[in-house]
């Protein structure tokens, strides 16, 4: 027994002594690579838009929008999904109507439940039910804050907002489009809204320098453009948001019951080429997929 502990034991010295030379005989390639992940910014849930963006870029301004309303926010739910998931928090911002929709588009979208109104949940059968409570168990666990604007109007409100999402993660800030339409009855409340918007959007980098942001902006109302028209640069509100932002994106889709082809053209681009990757939309289970082009 004595010998076969002193054969064990002396091999295990010599495989640590083979574990201790394989760091050296890997290619430098490798290391550079793996060091180079740690600073790469978080990737999009497409491979091929990463591959034109590379990625959320810290202290980027992007700027989504499209005909299709219901389809630029589905796709705006996929990107806010996806970075809650793998990268770090997400904060959204709108306004109530629009925000009290999301967690219910997030699991229907899960859970592959088909939204019908307010009966939707009510008439799901069991494995229907369980698909729902597995997808409601998940997203309650992602970093994902719903913010509606109207609640942080004063310093407090804003102060225990900012202590409660104070983080150096990397962060995707969201924004609503209801923002940027002007309300003909209450064109106070709607200046306030703005105002409180760019004052929390200011202390937001104050206090985190790894935030970037997704505008969702509508299209201009005053633009001639047909309804076959690829919208453009100028037919977006807030030029000089636009102006200053580093991606700008347009979302080419109909409205339809069934899942149709679609794609995501990409106007502006700091940051690589421009270009349009096809894409497939299902608006039942607010579904976005990249499509392969044969």
């Amino acid at each position: 027994m004595k010998n076969i502990k002193q054969e064990s034991g002396t091999g295990t010295s010599n495989q640590r002594d083979e574990d201790n030379k394989q760091p050296a005989q890997r290619p430098i390639a490798v290391f550079a690579a793996e060091i180079m992940a740690k600073f790469k910014p978080p990737g999009f849930p497409f491979a091929e838009l990463t591959t034109y963006l590379y990625g959320w870029k810290k202290s980027s301004n992007f700027v989504l929008s499209g005909e299709n309303i219901s389809a630029v926010s589905d796709l705006a739910l996929a990107f806010g999904e996806n970075f809650a998931t793998h990268a770090g928090p997400v904060i959204w911002i709108g306004c109530h109507s629009e925000i009290s929709t999301i967690y219910e588009r997030l699991l229907s979208r899960d859970a592959r439940v088909e939204r019908k109104g307010d009966a939707t949940y009510s008439l799901l059968d069991d494995s229907g039910k369980i698909a729902l409570t597995r997808a409601a168990m998940r997203i309650d666990t992602l970093p994902l804050n719903l913010i509606d604007i109207d609640q942080y109007s004063d310093e407090k409100s804003v102060q225990e907002f900012l202590n409660d999402v104070q983080s150096s993660a990397p962060t995707l800030i969201l924004i609503e489009p209801e923002l940027f339409i002007e309300l003909k009855t209450d064109q106070i409340q709607f200046t306030d809204r703005r105002t409180n918007l760019f004052e929390l959007l200011d202390w937001l980098n104050e206090t985190n320098p790894d935030n970037r942001i997704l505008w969702h902006l509508p299209l201009s109302s005053k633009s001639a453009r047909t309804e076959i028209e690829t919208p453009s640069i100028d037919d977006l509100v807030e030029s000089t948001l636009v102006k200053n932002s580093d991606v700008v994106m347009f979302v080419q889709s109909q409205k339809s019951d069934t899942p149709i082809d679609a794609e995501l053209i990409i106007v502006k681009n700091k940051f690589g080429s421009l270009g349009a990757i096809p894409m497939q939309y299902d608006q039942k289970f607010s579904t976005w997929l990249e499509r392969t082009v044969n």
